[in-house]
C-alpha cells in the first residue's frame, strides 16, 4: 500500500479475490456437475460435449446435486466477499491512521456543497408580509 497507493491495493486485492473464487468455483463445478451430467446423459447421445452439459438430462433426483452445487456456489461467493470486505476495512483503517494520510493536505480539506445563499434563513434580512 505504501508503494502503489490505496486504490491500486484495493484493485489488486479484488482481482486476486476474483481469480481465487472463480478457480474454486470452476474446480468444484467440474468435479460435481460433470459426473452428474455424464451419468444421466450416457444413453441419450454419443457426443461428449453434449454429455457433459445438462442439455438432455431430463427430470429426476439428480437435480438435487445441481441445487446443492448452486447453494455451495452462493456460500463460497458470500464467504469470499465477506473475507475480503473485512480485509479492505482493515486496510482503510490502517491507511487513515497512517502518518502520511494524517499529514496530507487533502485529508484536512473540506468541500461544502449545496450551501444556501446568504440571507436566506436570516430573519433580519428576509422580508415579511404585512397583514
Amino acid at each position: 500500500m505504501n508503494l502503489v497507493g490505496m486504490d491500486a491495493t484495493i484493485f489488486l486485492r479484488f482481482t486476486r479475490m476474483c481469480r481465487n473464487m472463480f478457480v474454486i468455483l470452476a474446480l468444484l463445478g467440474c468435479a460435481i456437475l460433470i459426473p452428474i451430467n455424464v451419468r444421466y446423459n450416457l444413453s441419450s447421445t454419443s457426443n461428449w460435449l453434449i454429455r457433459i452439459t445438462p442439455l438432455n438430462v431430463g427430470t429426476g433426483d439428480h437435480y438435487w446435486g445441481i441445487i446443492v452445487v448452486a447453494w455451495l456456489f452462493n456460500i463460497i461467493v458470500c464467504g469470499f466477499l465477506w473475507y475480503n470486505y473485512t480485509k479492505v476495512v482493515q486496510l482503510r483503517r490502517q491507511y487513515f491512521q497512517s502518518e502520511e494520510y494524517q499529514q496530507s493536505l487533502h485529508a484536512r480539506t473540506l468541500m461544502v456543497c449545496s450551501a444556501p445563499p446568504p440571507g436566506l434563513f436570516d430573519p433580519l434580512l428576509t422580508p415579511t408580509l404585512a397583514i
